[in-house]
């Protein structure tokens, strides 16, 4: 029988294990995008963009997906959000825990509360 042999590690193992062991090193894990979910269960969660592997994402919001956890979803079921303030660039490029996911996703929706509809 082919296939019995050792078993290798699957990509998204390995991409889970280097963002916990960057977080085990106390080293910050940065970002630079936010992505809303397009389809699924999930559709229309805001999250940030962790890691890119071909077409997958790895996506956390520190509720449903955390960062011990994050989510693997194709790039084609998400919008990205490229376009961010500098002040949200800067709070991206220092998570080290869930509860920043939360605040950058917070300051973000709390902006585009704010911005005026254009019509």
């Amino acid at each position: 029988m082919k296939g019995r042999g050792k078993k290798q590690p699957v990509k998204t193992d390995v991409i889970a294990a280097g963002l916990q062991q960057k977080l085990q090193n106390g080293e910050p894990l940065s970002a630079n995008i936010l992505a809303v979910s397009r389809a699924g269960h999930d559709k229309d969660v805001l999250y940030v963009v962790l890691a890119q592997e071909g077409s997958y994402l790895w996506l956390a919001d520190g509720k449903r997906r955390s960062l011990a956890s994050p989510k693997k979803k194709k790039q084609m079921h998400v919008q990205l959000i490229t376009h961010l303030p500098e002040s949200l660039l800067e709070q991206m490029r220092e998570i080290r825990l869930d509860a920043h996911l939360k605040k950058i996703i917070k300051a973000y929706e709390l902006r585009m509360d704010q911005k005026p509809d254009a019509e």
